[in-house]
């Protein structure tokens, strides 16, 4: 039995028609249009700063995951880590400059 390539359910949908292969998957990670990858990645990196995410529980994030205890700096960490070319010493500048961290 051939096994097709997918994503799993619990993440976004790849655009109609997109390939399943490694390198489509890897490029529909890192797109504009999946908000999902930079959100993670930038609670983590508050998470490891600050002792606690902006999101609590970390390796369940989305749905089944606690709500981020504030919403809009995520997101506008989020952006600032894609914007900024997932450039993950951008990220931890701007946090650590901050005077949340001060």
């Amino acid at each position: 039995e051939v096994v097709q390539p997918a994503v799993l359910s619990q993440f976004h949908a790849l655009p109609e028609g997109a390939s399943a292969d490694r390198l489509a998957v890897a490029r529909w990670l890192v797109c504009d249009e999946n908000p999902l990858t930079p959100r993670v990645w930038a609670n983590r990196i508050w998470s490891r700063l600050f002792g606690l995410g902006i999101v609590e529980t970390e390796e369940d994030f989305g749905a089944l995951g606690s709500m981020p205890s504030n919403a809009a700096l995520l997101d506008w960490l989020a952006a600032e880590f894609r914007d900024h070319g997932w450039s993950t010493k951008k990220l931890l500048k701007a946090i650590v400059m901050s005077d949340t961290y001060r």
